[in-house]
């Protein structure tokens, strides 16, 4: 099996879906022992909703708007 590099996961709607779709993330990205890459562009387009998981301390993973 190939090594992956980090799990892309692409946030959208509010902030309880983005909680449901990083703690996802996060669980597959244990289980194949990698990191996960936060990509938000979609929130450029969405002007109702905003990205929320900063709020929380324990979100440390890197974000990209690409």
């Amino acid at each position: 099996m190939e090594e992956l590099e980090k799990i892309v996961c692409c946030l959208q709607g509010g902030m309880g879906n983005q909680m449901f779709q990083y703690a996802m993330a996060k669980s597959i990205a244990k289980k194949l022992n990698t990191g996960i890459l936060l990509n938000t562009v979609r929130f450029n387009y969405c002007k109702m909703r905003q990205y929320s998981l900063g709020l929380w301390k324990g979100v440390t993973e890197e974000i990209t708007t690409k």
